[in-house]
């Protein structure tokens, strides 16, 4: 399985991605009205495109997880921000915890692995 790296968050709207777009070139006063214009448009495909490939990245990593077999895993929610792979949700053992982690490391190549799975200890 391939996966290919980014660490933004996706977003829906136009709206967002034109004000995602703006947060990139604050610097753009010295523009033009149609040059700004463009430039925010080859930046929103930009964003668009990372916000594609980061959740394709996030749903290879829930496949991975439904693949160990262990059933449980099926339910834990992946996050991915700012070079973080983010683990949360509640397993039955510390074995699962950790096989969770463990199944997605060799995927998980230049982000970092927080593990947030809490573990249902028996009452």
């Amino acid at each position: 399985m391939q996966f290919v790296a980014a660490g933004v968050t996706a977003r829906s709207s136009s709206s967002s991605q034109t004000s995602h777009s703006a947060k990139h070139f604050n610097g753009d006063s010295h523009l033009d009205e149609k040059s700004r214009s463009e430039r925010s448009l080859v930046d929103s495909a930009s964003c668009q495109s990372l916000c594609r490939e980061a959740c394709e990245k996030r749903d290879g990593f829930q496949r991975v997880l439904i693949e160990t077999g262990v059933r449980e895993l099926r339910y834990v929610r992946v996050e991915l921000s700012d070079g973080h792979v983010r683990l949360n949700g509640r397993v039955p053992t510390f074995y699962a915890k950790q096989l969770a982690q463990e199944a997605l490391r060799p995927y998980a190549i230049g982000l970092k692995i927080d593990n947030q799975l809490a573990v249902d200890l028996p009452s």
